[in-house]
């Protein structure tokens, strides 16, 4: 006789699946763009930050996009990307807006009742080291409960913080981890060309190292799944290890 599904089997198969394409992102092209390219309603905060970084020491390389092949955007957004003059800490700007799945009708009275989210304007400020290792500063304020690799170090500050705040907590800290590893130097991205490679090489890194630990860890899933956990864990890892063995295949 054949299994009845149970009430949280899709669930389970739906978590393993992001849980297994984030151990799978793909190459993606950052395809430069005009700032006319970015929606009307976003230019002003990509612009005033870029005032505001250009005042702290930085310069502007370009906006851009990411597509994943054929054009086709990998998340929809449109980023700004700003450097220090030596190219040892870099800027990227962005806002993002949640997706809403309903009908206009259903949007306006979301408009009218005030339960629209916000858009959340995110800096971060990222430098990566000779050693492989990452240090990034963002203000998306968020826990993400997925754990980095070792020597991949990152903060998230609330969404208010002021970007000078923001870029003096950034410097403390590559200074203290260039303290605490002698030897190591900061590579410098001074160009869209280095930034591309860099940035490919880190998810290269955090692809390897999702995968070496199986996927995700017991503490990852328990704050991913929060009160659900108990319910299902165990289709998680039954559907991880299916979509393994499938891949295994290939």
């Amino acid at each position: 006789m054949q299994a009845q599904p149970q009430p949280w089997d899709a669930a389970a198969r739906n978590i393993a699946l992001k849980i297994y394409r984030l151990a799978h992102q793909p190459r993606v092209d950052l395809v430069p763009i005009a700032l006319s390219e970015v929606a009307w309603r976003d230019r002003r905060f990509l612009q005033r930050t870029k005032r505001i970084l250009e005042g702290l020491g930085f310069r502007d390389i370009s906006c851009f996009r990411m597509d994943v092949g054929a054009g086709q955007a990998a998340d929809g957004l449109r980023y700004r990307l700003l450097t220090t003059q030596d190219g040892a800490i870099r800027a990227t700007v962005a806002v993002v807006r949640a997706k809403l799945k309903v009908s206009l009708l259903q949007r306006l009275h979301l408009v009218l009742i005030g339960k629209i989210p916000q858009p959340r304007q995110i800096l971060e400020f990222t430098t990566t080291l000779s050693s492989g290792g990452v240090i990034d500063t963002s203000n998306s304020g968020q826990r993400n409960p997925f754990t980095p690799p070792a020597h991949f170090d990152t903060v998230r500050m609330p969404e208010n913080t002021p970007p000078h705040a923001q870029l003096a907590a950034h410097r403390r800290r590559v200074e203290s981890r260039l303290a605490r590893e002698p030897g190591i130097s900061v590579v410098n991205v001074t160009d869209f060309a280095t930034y591309d490679r860099v940035r490919d090489a880190e998810r290269e890194t955090r692809n390897r190292y999702r995968q070496s630990i199986g996927y995700v860890t017991d503490e990852e899933l328990r704050a991913l799944t929060k009160e659900h956990y108990a319910q299902v864990r165990d289709g998680v890892m039954a559907e991880l290890t299916r979509l393994q063995r499938e891949d295994d295949k290939k």
